[in-house]
């Protein structure tokens, strides 16, 4: 579609009010890049998702998320050797990890009825042994259990019996 007709039908308020939406950063900045197709197959595709959503919206339960940190930053520096995460940062990671699987789950027990939409959330990676490894390491506050590692939990023990 040429620039033209996009600005003369407010093709970026509409992406504004759209990206309104989103639950995340990266999704709305995915809504705002979006750019019109001529394919008819990915048209059709998103009509049904979007009718989906509607009568979601519309009839069932609420969605389970309202809104998923950014963690980008945190995957582009565990790419470097060395690189750890500080107990907070796992605690954001733990919070896209239960997001995706809450996303999951609804979707799993709805997917006959919103089959295109449970199409795209049953493709979500099942994460179930990271987030029970990250809350077997670190508690709600961020800080480091004991039951991180055996190591140090006899070094706890041993510090709290002096």
């Amino acid at each position: 579609m040429n620039p033209h007709a996009l600005t003369a039908l407010e093709y970026d308020k509409l992406l504004l009010i759209l990206s309104g939406y989103a639950i995340s950063t990266p999704a709305k900045e995915d809504l705002l890049a979006l750019k019109p197709s001529n394919d008819p197959q990915r048209i059709r595709q998103s009509l049904v998702e979007i009718s989906e959503m509607r009568t979601l919206r519309q009839v069932d339960d609420p969605f389970p998320l309202s809104f998923l940190p950014d963690v980008r930053h945190l995957f582009s520096r565990l790419n470097i050797d060395g690189s750890v995460l500080n107990p907070p940062e796992f605690l954001l990671m733990r919070q896209i990890v239960w997001g995706s699987y809450q996303a999951r789950q609804y979707f799993e027990i709805r997917k006959d009825r919103y089959p295109q939409l449970a199409n795209r959330a049953l493709a979500i990676t099942k994460l179930k042994d990271l987030m029970t490894s990250i809350d077997r390491i670190v508690d709600d506050a961020g800080g480091i259990k004991d039951s991180a590692s055996p190591k140090l939990k006899n070094l706890r023990r041993e510090i709290l019996q002096q």
